[in-house]
C-alpha cells in the first residue's frame, strides 16, 4: 500500500482556521472516516488548536518547525512518503483525493493555480511559454496553491543535489510550473478560494462560535459555509455597473461579507 501525505501549513490565525476548515471539508468527503494510508502533516506554532482533529485520522501528526520555504516540505516529506500533496490553507478536496494519489504513484504530478495573479508571474510564465518550456497557459492566471508530487520526481533529485533551490516567492513558483506541468495530471477535486479573502473574518466568527461544538457537529454546520456561492454573489455584485453598486450600497443592499456573518 502506498504512503501518502498532505501537508498543510499554518502560521497564523487566518492561516490555522482555513486549515481547519479544510479538515472539516476533508471529513465530510469521507463520513468522519479519513482514508487510512493517507497521511496529515500541519507545520504550526499553535498544534493544540489541532489535537481534537487527530482522532478522526488514521496518522495525524504536527510539527512546530517552521520550514524555510513552502517547498521546503518536499524532501523532508518524500523521504517518509510515496507522494505528497502540499496544500496552501485556502483550498480544500471536494471529492475522494485517491484516484489523484493513484496517478502520482505512478509518476504524475498535480497542479492547482490560485485565482489571483501575480504580475511578475505573469510575466515570468509567458517567457517560458515563448521559449517553449511549457505548453500549458494556466499557469500565467495565477500562483500555485496546491501541488502533488511522487517521491521519484526528477525534481526531488535536483533539490537533493542543490541544483535547485525553492523558496516562497513568484520566481519559485514559476520553477515549480515549469518542472511540474509536462507530466501533469487533470484532477478537479479541488477548490481554491483565493480570489475571497473576505472569507477568513467569516471563518473567524464562525469557529468563535462554535469552539465548544465537537468534530463531528462542526462537519455538519460547515454545510452553512458555502464558499462558492459566496464567491458567485460577490462576482454578480462586482460586475454591476457602478452606479447600481453604489445605489446599493447606499440602501445597505451592497455585497459585504458582514451579511453573511449574521447567518452563522
Amino acid at each position: 500500500m502506498a504512503l501518502n501525505c498532505i501537508v498543510y501549513q499554518a502560521f497564523d490565525k487566518d492561516n490555522i482556521n482555513e486549515c481547519r476548515y479544510a479538515l472539516l471539508k476533508y471529513l465530510s468527503i469521507y463520513n468522519l472516516n479519513a482514508p487510512d494510508d493517507v497521511t496529515i502533516v500541519i507545520y504550526t506554532d499553535q498544534p493544540s488548536v489541532f489535537e481534537a482533529y487527530s482522532p478522526y485520522f488514521e496518522n495525524f501528526k504536527m510539527n512546530k518547525r517552521q520550514p524555510l520555504s513552502k517547498w521546503a516540505f518536499l524532501e523532508e516529506g518524500l523521504s517518509q512518503f510515496d507522494s505528497v500533496l502540499y496544500c496552501e490553507t485556502n483550498t480544500y478536496p471536494v471529492k475522494a483525493i485517491e484516484p489523484l494519489f493513484e496517478k502520482m504513484t505512478m509518476g504524475k504530478t498535480y497542479l492547482l493555480f490560485q485565482k489571483k495573479v501575480s504580475s511578475n508571474l505573469q510575466k515570468g510564465v509567458k517567457k517560458l511559454i515563448n521559449e517553449g518550456k511549457i505548453v500549458n497557459n494556466e499557469g500565467v492566471q495565477s500562483r500555485v496553491s496546491v501541488a502533488g508530487i511522487p517521491k521519484d520526481h526528477a525534481l526531488i533529485n535536483q533539490l537533493r543535489s542543490g541544483a535547485v533551490t525553492l523558496g516562497n516567492n513568484s520566481a519559485d513558483d514559476r520553477q515549480i510550473i515549469l518542472m511540474l506541468s509536462n507530466q501533469r495530471t487533470h484532477f478537479d477535486g479541488f477548490i481554491d478560494y483565493s480570489e475571497l479573502p473576505e472569507f477568513s473574518k467569516l471563518l473567524n466568527v464562525f469557529f468563535n462560535q462554535n469552539e465548544e461544538e465537537s468534530i463531528p457537529n462542526l462537519v455538519k454546520l460547515i454545510h452553512h459555509l458555502d464558499v462558492n456561492q459566496i464567491i458567485l454573489e460577490k462576482r454578480e455584485f462586482e460586475q454591476l455597473p457602478i452606479h447600481k453598486k453604489w445605489s446599493k450600497r447606499i440602501l445597505g443592499k451592497g455585497w459585504s461579507i458582514k451579511e453573511y456573518s449574521k447567518k452563522l
